[in-house]
Parts: C-alpha cells; structure tokens; sequence
C-alpha cells in the first residue's frame, strides 16, 4: 500500500471546553483509493465511491468512518459514544459496546481472534461520562497481529487529560498535515467544526488529500459534522 493511500484521525478538546473534537482525514496517491469521498447519514459518516460508476474493492476503501452508539453506565443513565477509525473495527467496537464488553475489552477480544495480517489500523472513542470523569478518548493502533499475541498486539493511549482547544493526531499510511510530525503529536483545535474543517483541509497536500469530516460533540444536545469532498471541494 502507498504511504498516502491512507487516513488520520485526531481526538481532543475545541478551545471552549464544551465540545469534544474528532477529525478524520482521507488521503490517497494512487489508484482506487482515490475515487472516495465522506458521506454522513443519520449522524454516522462512511466511506464510498465519489462516483459510483467506478468500483472500488470495499476492502480495506470503503466502511463507517465514523459511528455513535448509546451505552448505559450500569446506573440506568445513558450517554452516547462517539467512535472514529479507519476500517470496519468501527462496526466491531460498536457492537462491543452494544453488548457491554466496552473499549477495551471489544479491542483486546479482536486482538486474540485475529489470525490475519493486516494493514496498520487507528480507532478511537470519545464520551461524555457521566459521573467522574468528564470525558474520555482511549486511542488503540493496531498492526499486524499475527505476529504477536493477545493484548500486546495494541498499542494504547488513554487521553483523559485533555488541553482545551488540542488534540492528539494518529494516522494510518498517511502524509500528516503541514504543521504534524509524527503521531501523538499535539495540535491545534480552534474554532468550529467548519473552521477546524477548512484550517487542515488547507494544511494537507492538495495532490494527495480526498475528504475531511470535523465532528464536534457537546455535553448535552445533538452534535454537528462538517465535510469537505476533494470532489465537491465543500459539503
């Protein structure tokens, strides 16, 4: 796979403190991978073609990029949770969470059924927690597990602690934006979705970048996603 035929997602705070930020970027050199753009439908954001009429292998192009599912606390208080990545693992830690096994379980269960290469993969979770902590956003990166065993298969970050107005960058094959070194890396988030939308969009390279999606999630109420598509330019 070409080192920019890939995506990147970064996860924090916007300056406020009210909102939690996911980002997910598509970037792609060649190919296929190209013919893509971001779609949101009924809150979640997926993965197709830019123009249906060229295929696309669904595998590992196409999939729910971003999802929200609604958990309970064990103390008949609800609280969705918002999941970003880069594959179907989406889909999986969903259902994980669905079914109460949470984050971490749901990754560490796919860590020792995995019995497959496969290529680098970069998920994410942010909530509002109810009680103690007010949010949290655990990222995974996960690679190759074939060649390991059980839970040190992932490599995790628990980002708890949150600077208002950053976020931490990770990717997947991927060229980062202009001001981005390397992952783990702290980067601005000032603005609204629209705005943090537009200020990387500019800051990715204009040969290889294919869509953005800036989600911003409040404590209470519904929460917004911004999309801009190298094939409409804005959505």
């Amino acid at each position: 796979m070409s080192v920019n035929n890939g995506s990147s997602i970064i996860v924090g705070l916007d300056d406020p403190g009210e909102n939690l930020v996911q980002v997910f970027v598509l970037t792609a050199e060649e190919g296929e991978a190209r013919n893509r753009k971001l779609v949101e439908r009924k809150g979640d954001v997926f993965v197709e073609p830019a123009d249906p009429s060229v295929p696309v292998n669904p595998a590992p192009f196409l999939y729910r990029a971003m999802r929200v599912v609604t958990c309970d606390d064990g103390h008949g208080e609800f609280y969705s949770v918002h999941i970003v990545g880069d594959s179907d693992e989406v889909d999986i830690v969903a259902d994980g969470y669905r079914k109460e096994h949470g984050f971490y379980r749901t990754v560490r269960k796919r860590a020792q059924e995995e019995t497959e290469d496969f290529v680098c993969r970069i998920i994410a979770c942010s909530h509002w927690w109810p009680e103690s902590i007010p949010y949290v956003v655990p990222v995974i990166r996960m690679a190759k597990l074939r060649s390991f065993s059980g839970v040190s298969n992932c490599t995790m970050n628990d980002l708890n602690i949150l600077e208002k107005g950053s976020g931490y960058y990770f990717s997947s094959y991927s060229i980062p934006p202009s001001d981005i070194q390397a992952d783990g890396d702290i980067c601005a988030l000032d603005g609204n979705a629209q705005q943090i939308a537009k200020e990387y969009w500019e800051k990715l390279d204009p040969r290889y970048r294919i869509a953005i999606a800036v989600k911003f999630i409040p404590k209470v109420g519904p929460w917004n996603t911004f999309i801009i598509n190298k094939s409409s330019e804005a959505v």
